[in-house]
């Protein structure tokens, strides 16, 4: 018995550090009522990523795009882990197959020249 709250607590642990690492990044919440947002954020220099989550439902439609002052690249990853990137832009158009938190990340495209500063997040789910 003691071995099964052992191993409980260490699950619940587990849970709450993953929750923390999430919550560190910044949760995107939409408007009630409202298929699509738009996030601010900067950039500070090359090798910085700068991440978001959204929750999203198997069957929803997702669209991503990344407007920034210099070349950008994102990703993003769905509950499972699996994920794709490309260049900034329209960078993830397609139907979900998965529920749960979606992984959105953003960083200085590395084929350009270093910049820093501010770019948008617009994000599409419906």
């Amino acid at each position: 018995m003691r071995k099964n709250f052992v191993l409980l607590g260490l699950a619940l642990f587990s849970a709450a550090v993953s929750a923390n690492s999430w919550a560190e990044q910044g949760r995107i919440h939409f408007a009630k009522g409202a298929i699509s947002t738009e996030v601010p954020g900067k950039l500070r220099g090359l090798g910085q990523e700068v991440c978001y989550v959204a929750a999203a439902r198997a069957g929803q439609h997702m669209k991503v795009e990344i407007v920034g002052d210099g070349p950008t690249r994102g990703t993003v990853k769905a509950p499972s882990g699996q994920g794709e990137g490309q260049p900034g832009g329209m960078i993830y158009d397609e139907d979900l197959t998965e529920t749960g938190d979606y992984r959105i990340c953003v960083e200085e495209s590395q084929m350009a020249n270093p910049w820093s500063g501010n770019f948008t997040l617009k994000l599409y789910i419906k």
